[in-house]
């Protein structure tokens, strides 16, 4: 039997549990099954239509959230694929 590894702790200086990559084609299914969820037991996520700072460069948000994340969470797709942002992200 393999044992789990204990959910480490957010270290902290580090703003939140983790950033979310997803394409924009699995928006709803991202806000309604893994935002949520994982909001509800208690992580603090960075989401970048609500957490992103209006005014600065998207690069310069997608940086600053990655940096400030203690995990990346990836939803894989064949959009994500496709799409040059998640690139950029993964």
């Amino acid at each position: 039997m393999v044992k789990r590894k204990q959910c480490e702790k957010r270290p902290e200086n580090k703003l939140y549990d983790a950033f979310i990559s997803y394409s924009e084609n699995y928006t709803s299914w991202t806000e309604e099954n893994l935002l949520e969820k994982l909001e509800m037991n208690g992580f603090k996520i960075c989401y970048h239509k609500r957490d992103f700072k209006l005014g600065h460069l998207v690069l310069g948000n997608i940086f600053y959230c990655i940096e400030n994340s203690h995990k990346v969470l990836f939803v894989f797709s064949p959009s994500f694929v496709n799409s040059r942002w998640c690139q950029y992200e993964l």
